[in-house]
């Protein structure tokens, strides 16, 4: 039941972030990059715990919104490369901007899936520190302090590559970058709450999200 509830909103949220752009050329649905975006898209949306009201009330007070604010995003950022890709005349697989939007689809969704797992069960939705919280520093967690945050980004901006919207593409960025931020620090604050200096160390020596840059 769970699963079929899951899939449902799934659904829905695709139908409002792909649904305006598609009105009354549905054939284009059928298409090579929509079906990728559209696959980027489910891999995104069922990697990660469900959003709840119920744990977006619980949360409140250490989230700050974060979480509701991250899932406009997501949809402003899918929403805005298939408009692009409506007014480009839906363009097919045609060149090397879609290949290389496909290749940052994968890797970007194998760096955020991999970080997701490797937190296990301290990984949610909203920001949460659990009684039994433990600080995580391996895998991807040694080179960026929050590496499924630079997964999911590489991946929307692969999947606007991919229906071929490199305008989208820089859009994307606009929008999830300062949301991302955003919500970092809202994360961080509770984390050193948390675990105080130790966090502060592991801090100085990883990136908050890109390695090597910031």
């Amino acid at each position: 039941m769970n699963a079929l509830i899951r899939t449902g909103k799934f659904l829905v949220l695709a139908q409002i972030a792909y649904g305006p752009a598609l009105a009354a050329q549905w054939g284009a649905a059928a298409s090579i990059p929509f079906g990728i975006a559209l696959a980027a898209a489910a891999a995104l949306y069922f990697s990660q715990p469900d959003i709840r009201v119920t744990e977006i009330r619980r949360d409140a007070s250490r989230d700050r919104m974060s979480a509701l604010l991250i899932l406009f995003a997501g949809l402003v950022a899918h929403a805005l490369p298939a408009w692009e890709w409506r007014l480009r005349g839906f363009p097919g697989m045609e060149g090397p901007l879609q290949v290389a939007g496909v290749v940052l689809v994968v890797s970007g969704l194998i760096w955020r899936i991999r970080s997701i797992r490797i937190l296990g069960r301290f990984f949610s939705a909203t920001v949460r520190i659990r009684n039994d919280h433990r600080l995580i520093s391996q895998g991807p967690y040694h080179w960026s302090r929050h590496p499924s945050y630079l997964g999911a980004l590489i991946a929307m901006i692969g999947h606007a590559l991919v229906l071929g919207a490199p305008g989208s593409a820089l859009g994307v960025a606009a929008v999830l970058i300062p949301v991302y931020s955003y919500r970092i620090r809202v994360e961080e604050a509770a984390l050193i709450q948390a675990f105080g200096s130790e966090y502060r160390a592991y801090s100085r020596s990883t990136a908050r999200l890109i390695p090597f840059i910031w």
